[in-house]
């Protein structure tokens, strides 16, 4: 670090010390990890930065073989932000295209709309640049919104601005080529009860009037859940378990959907669960996933509603823990199998005049 006054010095070092934090830190769970075995996971992303990432700088660029195409804001869903209209902070979103579809001008492009996690209260979209360049290197389209996050707003919020960014994607797709009838929903962690509950709103009038939000009338072909918050059921019983005690900590941020969903039958996520119109759903956790009760409970809902469904449950071998959000820790090679294995999934359910060719 350089000495007072000498700032791009000082810009360049928390550039790449804040990087790591995003990437490698923030979201990973830590706890049972030894000193040494923290030393070589943080040794196995190093490696992974210096021989494997690529930088891209101020919105444009190419990551591996995807390229990220820009960050666009939205005004009520209704276009691109721009100087003459400031009067509020507006959510933004961020595509990134699988290159050689994109300069091919295939003109129809399946698109993943991607919800990040982050306990409610933190995380951004930047945090999962790299895991959407990997997902965009198989074909796909990314897109990745941010929204509201507690205590500057509440669940309905936060649902309210992914939907508002769901809204811009159906309205200005075509102009990145991106196909409207190839939607496929991926979330992780908190962002997964954002997912269900959009998934909600786009497939059941009652549960969009009832919490006010507007449908945008989109079918998702597929729903991806990675480590996902998915049952809700300790906002309206104390006595049920508490996905990692966050429900309780942000009691505050719940309270709209409380007063909406209290005394009805929603108060129970199964009850959620089967007033949706679920297309096919791939789930992942692991023994070392805080949140894996959520997905088997999730799992074992959809059997019972015959839903077209698969499960990645891993278990650790060999002392190798498998944490939380496992996917998203793109310098791990089992990561991208884990990620292979989604994408496998995805493509079986594409119609056969979709082509998926990446960059090699």
């Amino acid at each position: 670090m350089s000495a007072k006054g000498c700032s791009p010095d000082n810009a360049a070092a928390e550039g790449f010390f804040g990087r790591p934090k995003q990437e490698f830190f923030h979201k990973q769970s830590f706890a049972g990890v030894t000193m040494d075995e923290f030393i070589g996971m943080l040794d196995e992303y190093m490696v992974w930065y210096r021989d494997r990432r690529i930088k891209t700088e101020s919105g444009h660029g190419y990551h591996g073989s995807s390229t990220r195409a820009r960050s666009c804001g939205m005004i009520g869903g209704d276009g691109i932000n721009d100087e003459s209209n400031k009067t509020a902070p507006a959510p933004k979103l961020d595509i990134f295209l699988p290159k050689d579809a994109y300069l091919r001008g295939d003109g129809d492009i399946p698109v993943i709309f991607n919800i990040h996690g982050g306990a409610f209260f933190y995380s951004f979209k930047e945090i999962q640049n790299a895991y959407a360049a990997q997902l965009a290197s198989r074909g796909f389209a990314v897109v990745c919104p941010n929204y509201t996050l507690a205590p500057g707003g509440d669940f309905l919020d936060m649902l309210t601005d992914v939907s508002t960014a769901l809204r811009w994607l159906v309205s200005n797709g075509d102009g990145w080529q991106l196909s409207a009838e190839q939607l496929f929903l991926v979330s992780d962690s908190a962002g997964a009860l954002l997912g269900t509950f959009l998934l909600a709103c786009e497939t059941n009038e009652e549960l969009s009037s009832l919490l006010g939000i507007d449908s945008n009338h989109v079918r998702f072909q597929l729903v991806g859940f990675t480590s996902g918050m998915l049952v809700y059921d300790h906002l309206f019983d104390a006595f049920y378990p508490d996905s990692g005690e966050l429900f309780e900590k942000l009691r505050p941020a719940f309270r709209t959907l409380i007063s909406r969903l209290e005394g009805t039958s929603y108060e129970r996520t199964e009850s959620l669960m089967r007033a949706i119109a679920y297309p096919p759903v791939w789930l992942s956790t692991s023994t070392d996933d805080f949140l894996e009760n959520d997905a088997l409970y999730a799992t074992m809902l959809l059997r019972s509603m015959n839903c077209d469904h698969e499960l990645h449950d891993l278990r650790s071998v060999n002392g190798k823990r498998i944490p939380h959000d496992y996917p998203l820790m793109t310098w791990d090679s089992g990561s991208g199998e884990l990620n292979d294995a989604m994408m496998a999934f995805f493509r079986e359910h594409l119609s056969p005049r979709t082509s998926l060719t990446a960059s090699v």
